[in-house]
């Protein structure tokens, strides 16, 4: 079980991926962890794939499978579950199960399921034999390898997208099922057709595919109680730009509240500095002596984010990242760093921007986070620049702020009005 809660979920994985895989590509585990939060989750590797049991020589078929499921539900107990299933032969193992027990099942959520395989003059959006003996071919060759076999193609689009995707599944790929294993799974596959038993399956359902792939309208249009959900991209659903729609709509169907929270945002002002020259200075003093000074640079840097209450995030080599809880310690702080540097003959500049910010362990991601350091790069030596956002908030905080430009910033939409700060030093607490 990965969670607990209400309401009893079962992820049926692709056809050879381990439980395992979910933990280790972050995409992968934002899209579990908020299947979590709804409930109970439950993984488990079918036989033949990670940990569990080898397939037997002869005699195996789909029902082995939703055997499965049975003993993973009786061993942890629960009421009726909804499965959720990622690729064709998951599809065909929650739609069997769903026959086989059609009170224990309370909901179907399939991606790119299938009722049929293969190709046959009722059945033309199935595989063709001459397809079926390419793909084999190309399992022979290069499973194991980068080159994934995907007889849609959605994992290598998704690899296209974001590259780390090939590492994790071709890594999870080798250890989820050897080859000999893989062509026994795929028989299995191809065996099945539960086109005559879709009409028993009165479930509410989510039919989740791809544009232009007739296997998920004919399950829509043969289930009774189906829900189609068009996929725009070819990126393999994990990885889509609509996730939301689909985590929306299932909702829906089961009944829990679509509003999630949202644990690794928060609001905070983030503070850029950057050393003007820093090139310069270096070939006018050397390598040895820029180190040291650097060394001295950051102690002061880090010792003025404390003494405001703020938070060192990283260095970036010739300057530093902080977050504040508010904008006023932050500009307050960006001004005794300037002083702190003047002493020591550096030329810096900041640029300070409030908004949420998205946590990464330790690091801070976000469009908060690239505005911060646009506007540090539009300050010129000796200036603190903060976004009229942090002006607005600072009123009655003793600062003044000089309107400095009207400028774009890259990436960013709209104009923006940058605001040069100074403090009254007669008014500090």
């Amino acid at each position: 079980m990965l969670s607990d809660g209400p309401l009893d979920l079962v992820l049926i994985n692709e056809s050879v991926l381990p439980m395992e895989a979910l933990r280790h590509h972050p995409m992968v585990v934002s899209y579990v962890e908020r299947f979590a939060g709804w409930g109970r989750l439950v993984a488990f590797d079918r036989t033949g794939v990670g940990l569990s049991d080898a397939v037997p020589a002869t005699g195996f078929g789909l029902d082995d499978w939703v055997d499965d499921v049975d003993a993973v539900l009786a061993a942890i107990g629960g009421a009726a579950v909804t499965l959720i299933s990622s690729g064709p032969s998951a599809g065909l193992i929650a739609l069997r199960y769903a026959v086989r027990h059609p009170e224990g099942t309370s909901a179907l959520c399939l991606y790119d399921a299938i009722a049929r395989y293969r190709w046959s003059p009722d059945y033309p959006f199935g595989v063709p034999q001459e397809q079926e003996d390419a793909i084999d071919a190309e399992l022979d060759q290069w499973w194991g390898s980068t080159r994934l076999v995907d007889r849609r193609g959605h994992l290598m689009s998704t690899a296209a997208r974001y590259p780390d995707v090939l590492e994790w599944a071709t890594i999870w790929s080798r250890r989820g099922a050897s080859p000999a294993t893989v062509r026994t799974l795929n028989q299995v596959l191809r065996a099945s057709d539960l086109r005559g038993e879709l009409g028993g399956i009165a479930v509410p359902t989510l039919i989740i595919n791809h544009r232009g792939v007739g296997d998920g309208l004919y399950l829509a249009e043969h289930l009774p109680n189906a829900q189609f959900l068009e996929l725009q991209g070819n990126e393999h659903l994990v990885f889509c730009d609509q996730l939301d729609e689909m985590f929306t709509a299932l909702a829906d169907i089961i009944g829990v509240n679509p509003v999630e929270p949202a644990p690794t945002r928060r609001l905070t002002t983030v503070l850029f500095t950057d050393i003007v020259n820093s090139t310069g200075n270096l070939v006018r003093v050397g390598d040895h002596r820029w180190a040291q000074a650097l060394d001295r640079h950051e102690l002061k840097v880090r010792h003025q984010i404390g003494r405001f209450d703020g938070h060192f995030v990283s260095n970036t080599g010739d300057g530093s990242v902080a977050t504040f809880d508010t904008p006023t310690q932050a500009v307050r702080c960006a001004l005794a760093i300037q002083h702190d540097s003047g002493s020591l003959g550096f030329d810096v500049r900041v640029g300070v921007h409030v908004g949420e910010i998205e946590l990464r362990g330790d690091d801070i991601a976000g469009i908060t986070v690239h505005i911060a350091q646009r506007v540090c790069a539009h300050a010129t030596g000796g200036q603190v620049l903060a976004t009229e956002r942090v002006v607005d908030l600072t009123s009655g905080a003793n600062l003044t702020f000089e309107h400095a430009l009207t400028t774009d910033l890259k990436g960013v939409p709209d104009t923006w009005r940058l605001h040069a700060a100074a403090i009254h030093l007669s008014h500090q607490q």
